[in-house]
């Protein structure tokens, strides 16, 4: 079902509105049917107004023709519906408000009066399953760490994080999105919109682009967020899990919980770069952080090995260390963070 208000600007004595063309948008998905039983027209009070709604096609696109029995220019709701509910129109597979319907007012003697392009609707999209949503971060408060995240796409497939031919020039993003607990750039002290450090663990792959992209987005208020976007990743199937960690951020203080929501938005560039989210923010509790306890002290040898010390030189690492007295035992969840100086790689 379709419905919407009208309010034409032509006063009724100039050019009396006798029907309404709507064509409606391609990428909904319409039934054979040649008229609407349940079409209505009505204002704050149902009227007795009866109405005839004629659907026919030309060139792909889909039209309706409404004609009320009578219609005196004011302020009315209408409706566009059949009571055969198998075959309603259809809402498109990708979400957005991008979707527009022609609106073409004629009086009595079939000229053109008025005409318009309206929005539709904004349709949907999915919610991410928050029970397969993980998000691990730094349990020490206030201090630079590992972030590792997983979620597993739903039904529909996301399109690949740049142009293609096969994307229909659809592209889309990963979006993290951090509360205001975090600071405004993450603790990074990088600038609005900089790469950060990332790293995809599984789930994705890089064939065109080569590798994964991240960006950061600052918080310039109370009510925007520190943001992460994850690009540069081919088509991901439906139902495929997606792993994926961030370096270099600092946790909240301690002993706060908050959520972080994990997004696919997607941007249309056939339509001037409109969007809409194909999987909506959905998020995922974190905390509570602790005090940082005083660290302890471990003593690491690096070897370096190559061919030779060129610039550019491909060279082998190899750290080695002795954990000191006093620590718990470290286990396989355990990591250990190397911090190279900017410009190292």
């Amino acid at each position: 079902m379709f419905y919407g208000y009208i309010e034409p600007s032509t006063p009724q004595a100039t050019k009396q509105i006798s029907y309404i063309i709507y064509t409606l948008p391609k990428e909904f998905t319409y039934s054979n049917l040649q008229t609407y039983d349940l079409c209505d027209m009505e204002d704050n009070n149902a009227d007795s107004t009866t109405v005839t709604c004629e659907a026919w096609r030309t060139n792909s696109e889909f039209h309706i023709k409404f004609t009320p029995s009578a219609y005196n220019h004011n302020y009315k709701l209408l409706y566009i519906d059949t009571s055969e509910t198998s075959k309603l129109f259809t809402a498109p597979i990708n979400p957005g408000s991008h979707y527009l319907m022609g609106v073409k007012l004629y009086s009595t003697d079939d000229s053109l009066v008025e005409s318009m392009m309206v929005n539709v609707t904004t349709v949907f999209g999915y919610l991410l399953e928050e029970p397969k949503i993980t998000v691990q971060i730094p349990l020490d408060a206030e201090t630079k760490g590992l972030y590792d995240m997983t979620f597993e796409v739903g039904n529909q497939s996301v399109p690949p994080s740049y142009d293609s031919t096969a994307s229909n020039k659809i592209i889309s993003e990963i979006e993290v999105t951090f509360p205001n607990s975090f600071e405004h750039d993450l603790g990074t002290g990088l600038a609005d919109g900089s790469e950060i450090a990332c790293l995809p663990v599984s789930g994705l792959t890089f064939n065109t682009m080569e590798r994964m992209r991240c960006y950061l987005d600052h918080s310039v208020s109370s009510i925007t967020y520190p943001t992460i976007r994850v690009t540069g990743y081919d088509r991901i199937a439906a139902g495929q899990v997606v792993r994926f960690r961030f370096a270099g951020l600092k946790s909240i203080q301690a002993g706060l919980t908050d959520y972080i929501k994990i997004a696919v938005p997607l941007t249309y560039h056939a339509y001037g770069g409109a969007k809409g989210y194909l999987y909506r923010p959905t998020g995922k509790l974190i905390g509570p952080t602790t005090a940082l306890a005083s660290p302890k002290a471990i003593t690491f040898t690096v070897t370096e090995s190559s061919d030779n010390n060129m610039v550019g030189d491909l060279s082998n690492y190899t750290f080695a260390g002795t954990i000191a007295s006093g620590f718990s035992t470290v286990t396989t969840a355990d990591y250990v963070s190397i911090e190279f100086p900017e410009h190292f790689f």
